[in-house]
Formats: C-alpha cells, sequence, structure tokens
C-alpha cells in the first residue's frame, strides 16, 4: 500500500462527517490539511461506527499520499493497526478505541 510506504502524517481538519459508505462499516469524513504550503480538501474513511459525535472541527492525524492524492485520517485503534503505526504517546487519550469491552 502507498500510504504504509510513502504517506506522510498530516494534521487534518474534519469539516463534516459524510454517510456512510456501500458497506456501512466506516465513517466517512471530508477533511482539510495542508500539504506543501497548499491547503487541500480530500474524503477518508475511519474504523470509528456506531456513534452520533460528528468530529466536526476537530484534528485528527492522518496519512496522506501525494502519488495517490489518498487521505487515511487515524481516528481508531484500528486505524493505526492498519497501517502498522505505533499510535504515538502525546496521542494515547486522543485515538479512539472501538473494540468491545
Amino acid at each position: 500500500m502507498d500510504l504504509e510506504k510513502n504517506g506522510v502524517i498530516v494534521n487534518a481538519k474534519i469539516l463534516e462527517r459524510m454517510s456512510p459508505g456501500k458497506s456501512m462499516q466506516q465513517a466517512r469524513f471530508k477533511c482539510e490539511f495542508f500539504y506543501k504550503e497548499q491547503k487541500k480538501i480530500l474524503f477518508s474513511t475511519s474504523n470509528i461506527r456506531y456513534t452520533k459525535e460528528r468530529f466536526e472541527g476537530e484534528y485528527f492525524p492522518a496519512l496522506y499520499s501525494e502519488k495517490f492524492d489518498v487521505l487515511h485520517i487515524l481516528m481508531t485503534s484500528d486505524d493505526f493497526e492498519e497501517i502498522n503505526l505505533k499510535i504515538p504517546d502525546s496521542l494515547i487519550f486522543r485515538v479512539i478505541d472501538i473494540r468491545p469491552d
């Protein structure tokens, strides 16, 4: 996956929570971030679901691929695990754990 090999971490602001995709398994978000001094707006999915929180106006780390112009917002422990990235200590309390108790 290009994101794992060539992705760069960016600070993405959630502008809007969108309707879920066809699978209904992931939440979709419209996000804004800066890359090489240019503002970009892209859509991203997250493994977060079953919540009424919209997260609009909140910032989360995201992995961006310039090659494919793709963004993957990192909101849950599963999002980090999907790309084999350790959750930074500074985010440990911000990241949402979606696993059942």
